[in-house]
């Protein structure tokens, strides 16, 4: 287990192999296993971690227009919803199957009405 600080400004707190004393852009450790990692720009990504990206978990995006956040739950693969997911944000949510961050095939979106009486 290992709590540092990655070159990009972001944290990783959670399990590695290799050694965390030796970290730096390239060489070191390699994210494997369950950990958090926050980066500069306030995304979060946490869950299992395969060969230093998020595989299975959630990833929590800002709107950097403040309208909440955005959090993908799911199977990740280079970064992207691939399977079975889902997508919840301020004015909508989707769930079902993910190719490449899309939704796929069958599913279910809801839309939410801001500022309803």
């Amino acid at each position: 287990m290992t709590n540092t600080e990655l070159a990009n400004g972001g944290t990783y707190t959670g399990q590695v192999t290799g050694n965390p004393s030796e970290v730096d852009c390239c060489y070191g450790f390699v994210q494997n296993g369950t950990g958090k990692k926050i980066f500069a720009n306030g995304i979060v990504e946490e869950g299992i971690f395969v060969d230093d990206s998020i595989h299975k978990g959630k990833v929590t995006i800002p709107d950097p227009e403040g309208l909440g956040l955005e959090v993908h739950e799911g199977v990740f693969v280079y970064g992207c919803l691939n399977s079975h997911g889902k997508v919840t944000a301020a004015t909508f949510s989707e769930e079902g199957n993910f190719v490449g961050g899309e939704l796929n095939g069958p599913g279910k979106v809801t839309y939410t009405e801001k500022g309803a009486c």
